[in-house]
């Protein structure tokens, strides 16, 4: 997996993280039989609020976690769990979940042969254009020649030259 991919995915999993810590001294059991641990990397976050490939808004999350929602001190009664902060850091989660399933899907239907997501490395433009360069010049479809005041310019071959202007 490229860098760029694999900062996307730390970063939904610290933001996926921050949302298991926010339940501290507070614990709960799903209908399915789910528990704040099980918040765990993107798997653990998809067991609990992911349905049919989609987030499930917070006030579905909360209602399933608020099910048998409990103190692990049994002390509810006197200390007040921040349900707007629990909200606002699932919005967080759900809107890098959201980016990084959208870019992993798309990777993933432009594939070629025998790639997989891991294999394949995610580069911006200008990787994508030095890589290309690179490539030409040492394949000989472009060359290299120095201005004294405009610096290195570049000139394809004549082969090149006429597939760019097809």
């Amino acid at each position: 997996m490229s860098d760029i991919m694999n900062e996307i995915k730390e970063e939904l999993i610290n933001e996926i993280e921050n949302l298991r810590d926010l339940f501290g001294d507070y614990d709960f059991n799903t209908k399915n039989g789910h528990s704040s641990s099980d918040i765990d990397g993107i798997d653990g976050f998809e067991l609990i609020a992911v349905e049919d490939e989609e987030c499930i808004p917070f006030s579905d999350f909360r209602k399933s976690i608020k099910y048998d929602f409990y103190s692990n001190d049994d002390d509810l009664k006197t200390s007040e769990f921040d349900w707007d902060e629990l909200e606002s850091q699932y919005d967080e989660v759900v809107v890098k979940y959201n980016s990084y399933k959208a870019l992993y899907i798309e990777i993933e239907d432009n594939l070629t042969g025998d790639q997989t997501v891991d294999s394949v490395e995610l580069m911006d433009k200008d990787d994508v254009m030095e890589r290309l360069l690179n490539y030409m010049i040492q394949e000989g479809l472009v060359y290299e020649v120095n201005h004294a005041e405009k610096g290195i310019l570049y000139i394809a071959n004549a082969e090149i030259e006429k597939k760019l202007e097809e």
